[in-house]
């Protein structure tokens, strides 16, 4: 059995066999390039992964509109995640500072290591509090976006 292709007029595939056989091409034989380029053609079966463009127009205000409405959305989720975790941070620098103070005055730590734990509590804090202003600042951001398109897309 021959692994050659011996067709009298092959035409090539794309990976070099023939498409009538299915044998690999011998390169020295009058190859039929233009019937082999006519053969193209798209198969309905193979489905295609590019989207495929649909008939009906689409209604951009209205997706632009429901956009907005979802940012706004997760502008108010960053509001609520800043304004938990806020209340979370005051709860911690309260019940640090109070638990300080006791060992404090029940004679359990010296007034330097008093000291250097009350600057390392207030240390936390200010960071805490720049990360809630951070998140604060992310759902403001979003609001304004999302407002700013709104009023863009009612002056239209």
């Amino acid at each position: 059995m021959s692994k050659k292709c011996s067709c009298t007029s092959p035409v090539p595939h794309f990976d070099g066999t023939c498409t009538s056989c299915g044998k690999l091409l011998s390169w020295d034989k009058n190859l039929d390039w233009e019937a082999a380029a006519g053969d193209e053609s798209v198969s309905d079966s193979v489905p295609s992964k590019l989207p495929r463009s649909s008939s009906s127009k689409v209604d951009l205000p209205l997706q632009l509109r429901n956009s907005a409405n979802e940012v706004v959305r997760f502008s108010k989720v960053f509001k609520s995640i800043g304004d938990t975790l806020n209340v979370l941070n005051y709860i911690f620098i309260g019940i640090s500072i109070l638990g300080l103070i006791i060992l404090f005055f029940a004679g359990a730590t010296s007034g330097w290591l008093f000291i250097g734990a009350i600057l390392v509590v207030l240390i936390i804090w200010v960071i805490s509090w720049i990360q809630t202003g951070l998140l604060r600042g992310i759902s403001s951001f979003f609001l304004m976006r999302a407002l700013r398109e709104l009023k863009d897309l009612e002056d239209k």
